[in-house]
């Protein structure tokens, strides 16, 4: 009688997705971000100008004023548009954008879902 041996694997867990940032041709890792703070942590949501965008990683070549036609964020599994987008603030581990319009792939208005 002969016998078979089957190995059963653990089930591997899928790398987690980091989010990215496309822009100036470049793409980096962002380790963290947020919408609507500025660096020092105060809300600027019901500001008169759009809630910018606080990015936490390594940004080389970073610019305070540098402006772009487009840039892509690709966070928590949802990709977002920004057009018009400059650079408010940045540092050696952070950058801030603001953007004249954002669009969220897939958003449905209506339903507020994605």
């Amino acid at each position: 009688m002969r016998w078979l041996a089957i190995a059963l694997a653990a089930p591997v867990a899928a790398a987690p997705v980091a989010d990215t940032l496309s822009l100036g041709g470049q793409q980096v890792a962002v380790d963290s971000w947020q919408w609507g703070a500025r660096g020092d942590g105060h809300s600027m949501l019901g500001a008169s100008d759009r809630a910018p965008l606080l990015l936490k990683g390594r940004f080389p070549g970073c610019t305070k004023g540098a402006r772009y036609g487009g840039a892509q964020f690709a966070a928590s599994g949802k990709v977002i548009d920004l057009a018009d987008v400059v650079v408010v603030d940045c540092s050696p581990d952070s950058m801030t954008l603001k953007a004249r319009k954002v669009t969220v792939k897939g958003w449905n208005p209506e339903t507020k879902e994605l």
